[in-house]
């Protein structure tokens, strides 16, 4: 699958796609078709829309914030704009490339600029963003075990 994605970042190319999830809320509710620009990118801007692969599966969420040090420059966060808790790091070169453009009513439309900024997510990007800086496992066993202790309050098991 790495293989592909690298080819496909290399070549440049626009591919469509369409949202499954629920993940992004109003900004890419599900069933919206996307355009992605495939593309190698050292960096990528806050607020961009990005999809990437976890493992083989393809996820399209917001970046909300990136590694400075030498060794986190190579790493995005990144989180659903339904979500206050930031997914584990993402290595740059597991992302496919920047979603460029939505179709909205019948008119391919740039994405949308996401949720208005609350404590929470303030609080989420913050530490995420802490985490990585001290250690990229560190952030993903925090995110990991931030996302359990979540569900375990909002999906309780019966």
């Amino acid at each position: 699958m790495q293989a592909l994605l690298t080819v496909l970042q290399r070549s440049g190319a626009i591919v469509e796609s369409e949202v499954h999830g629920s993940s992004m809320g109003d900004s890419l509710p599900p069933g919206t078709r996307i355009r992605i620009a495939c593309r190698e990118q050292p960096q990528y801007a806050r607020g961009a829309i990005v999809t990437f692969l976890w493992g083989a599966t393809p996820v399209t969420h917001r970046v909300v914030g990136s590694g400075r040090q030498r060794r986190t420059r190579e790493y995005l966060l990144t989180r659903g704009d339904r979500s206050a808790l930031c997914d584990p790091p993402v290595a740059v070169t597991h992302v496919l490339g920047v979603v460029t453009e939505c179709l909205q009513h019948g008119q391919w439309l740039p994405p949308g600029q996401g949720p208005a900024q609350t404590w929470q997510r303030a609080f989420g990007r913050a530490f995420g963003e802490v985490t990585l800086e001290i250690h990229p496992t560190l952030a993903r066993w925090v995110a990991a075990a931030a996302s359990r202790v979540y569900n375990l309050f909002h999906h309780p098991v019966a």
